[in-house]
Formats: C-alpha cells, structure tokens, sequence
C-alpha cells in the first residue's frame, strides 16, 4: 500500500501519538524508499460499515490514496463483501486526495451496499486526515 518500491516499516512511537486525536487508528507503517526517506504511509484502523471493518489505506507524500486492502470484515457475502470485492468500487478511491472525499460527489457507493460504502469512504477519509496532520507538523517538507 505504500508508495511502489518503498519498504514498509512499522511507526509504533508515530502511532501511539497520532491515536489520541484518531482512536480507531491501530497500525502505522511508512514507506520508506532507497535512500531513506519517507515517501507515503499506510494506516491501519477499524470502521465502520454494516459491521465492523478493518481497513489499510495507503497514501503517498502529496496524500493521494495508493491503495486500499481490507484486512478484515464482517460485511454480508454478496451485499457489503460484493463492494470490497469491486476492483471498480474500491479503485475509484485511487490518486484521490487530499481534501476528503464525499460518498455521491467524489466517489460512488455500491449499489446496495451504501453502509459499507460510507465505511470504506470514512477509513479513507480518516487517512486523509491522518496525512494532512503529518504533514502540517512536518511543515509541509
């Protein structure tokens, strides 16, 4: 999920200061490219759509969505799981960013699957926000 050819390295100190402001965050991993430097990230965290998610965004320096892989869900076979299983669905959310995204304006929900849509917008969307505060402490470098 983090940016192509960057090596993913967990942030346990980065994570534990960002989950006061983002409690549903659980994981934080930076991608970190040949020469050491910090080209994206991937969070971790848990949302909600009909049921509980467990959703990994990726986002590159400028906080573009890379990626997006659910790790885990409790979302109905056919209805919810239909939507997390669209390569179209879930790839809309690409190179999208870095203003958060509205479910009917910037991206589509599934059809029939609204809730879990409205969940996988809210993971990226706490992501987004996640990155902008990176940055904003890092002094937009």
């Amino acid at each position: 999920l983090v940016p192509l050819g960057a090596e993913p390295v967990e942030d346990l100190e980065l994570l534990q200061s960002l989950q006061e402001d983002f409690p549903d965050l659980i994981g934080v991993f930076k991608g970190i490219d040949d020469d050491g430097e910090v080209v994206g990230y991937a969070f971790v965290m848990e949302t909600k759509g009909y049921n509980r998610l467990t959703a990994a965004v990726g986002v590159n320096g400028k906080c573009k969505i890379t990626g997006i892989e659910l790790v885990t869900n409790e979302e109905t076979p056919g209805i919810g799981g239909a939507a997390i299983d669209s390569d179209e669905f879930m790839g809309q959310f690409l190179e999208k960013g870095p203003e958060n995204l509205r479910l009917g304006l910037d991206v589509d929900a599934y059809s029939g699957a609204t809730i879990t849509s409205r969940g996988i917008t809210e993971a990226v969307n706490i992501a987004l926000d996640i990155c902008r505060e990176i940055k904003e402490s890092l002094g937009d470098r």
